[in-house]
């Protein structure tokens, strides 16, 4: 199996924050976030711009079936599903519980149905599988940014059985894991599939307390490619968005932006190239 592509981000947040936490992504990487929308059947307010490859989106109220979902995550810095798109969704529903992963719900009309797969068994990663298109919709963003991956934090002795469960799943094709001695972390990407695995190498790693603040299932920045690093870096901190950290040679610098202005999530820019490994 082999998705066609990465549809979207789910970022999970309250929702009195999510009309704020839409201006914010949109002012600073010129997204195209729509008002939030109410959905009253099922309790949830969310906001979409495919092109921007995220969604927000949070319990409406407390008779909301997502009304817990703080209980056991963080009100801010919480990923909800990551959505890719299939070609077909009843042969792919086949192979997945034929590789013996649990569907925990499918919904939708025809042509926008979605499966969920148990995020207990995947490292507490919800994975979605669609068949609808995000493709070409939606306004470009600013800085001819594009999506590029989002970071997935794992325990450094359960990564190489990540990379096996995402690549059976998703058909990927991860990069050897390596290690970064500086940060003490091992990495392994899949540009294609959007994906990073990114681990504490050990207790003293610098990604040692954000793992264990955000605990199993818990993320690192999402990362955007834009044409011109330096421009986009300018642009954005000219708009008030402070920057935390800059790496990376050149050809694969980086540019991260304080987290807390972007409601928990770390924003990340590139000027790397997709395929090209740091």
């Amino acid at each position: 199996m082999r998705v066609r592509r990465l549809n979207r981000v789910e970022l999970l947040l309250p929702a009195e924050d999510i009309p704020d936490a839409a201006q914010v992504f949109n002012d600073a990487l010129g997204g195209h976030l729509p008002e939030p929308e109410d959905l009253d059947d099922v309790k949830v307010r969310t906001t979409t711009d495919f092109a921007m490859g995220i969604e927000l989106f949070g319990p409406l109220d407390d008779t909301s079936p997502l009304a817990g979902v703080f209980d056991r995550k963080p009100r801010r810095g919480s990923i909800g599903p990551i959505v890719w798109e299939v070609e077909d969704l009843d042969a792919t529903r086949a192979f997945v519980e034929s590789q013996g992963y649990g569907v925990v719900y499918e919904f939708g009309s025809p042509g926008q149905r979605q499966i969920h797969l148990d995020e207990d068994q995947l490292f507490g990663f919800g994975l979605t599988f669609t068949e609808q298109s995000g493709e070409d919709a939606g306004s470009p963003m600013s800085f001819g940014a594009k999506f590029q991956r989002v970071e997935l934090m794992v325990d450094g002795e359960h990564i190489e059985s990540a990379r096996e469960a995402f690549a059976e799943l998703l058909g990927a094709s991860f990069s050897p894991t390596r290690h970064y001695p500086g940060p003490d972390i091992l990495s392994s990407t899949d540009d294609f599939v959007g994906l990073e695995l990114l681990a504490p190498a050990s207790a003293t790693s610098q990604i040692a307390p954000l793992f264990q603040a955000k605990g199993r299932g818990g993320i690192g920045p999402l990362v955007w490619k834009v044409d011109d690093l330096d421009e986009a870096t300018k642009a954005i901190v000219e708009r008030g968005y402070g920057i935390q950290y800059e790496f990376g040679e050149p050809g694969g610098r980086q540019v991260h932006f304080d987290a807390e202005q972007f409601f928990g999530f770390g924003v990340t820019i590139t000027e790397r190239e997709l395929g090209q490994h740091l």
